[in-house]
């Protein structure tokens, strides 16, 4: 990664060099938008996203594990 910054410099070095106000193109696209694609948009900027790690509803263990969904992972149930 050194080699590269030496060869063609800090790629945001100039940022504030160059200043734009995004004021326009926002105009622009609202615009272009109906009402509810512009909710979901301001929705998605804002929604969390979720963990590919963490279980899913329903889903104990893995499938390679040999457990289907919904199945109670051993030790999970009512006698366990």
């Amino acid at each position: 990664m050194a080699a590269r910054i030496a060869e063609v410099g800090k790629l945001w070095s100039d940022l504030d060099a160059r200043r734009s106000s995004l004021g326009e193109a926002h105009t622009r696209l609202r615009a272009m938008l109906t009402e509810a694609e512009w909710n979901e948009a301001l929705a998605a900027s804002t929604r969390r996203p979720v963990s590919r790690k963490a279980p899913r509803d329903g889903i104990q263990k893995t499938r390679r594990a040999g457990l289907k969904p919904n199945a109670q992972a051993p030790g999970q149930g009512a006698d366990g």
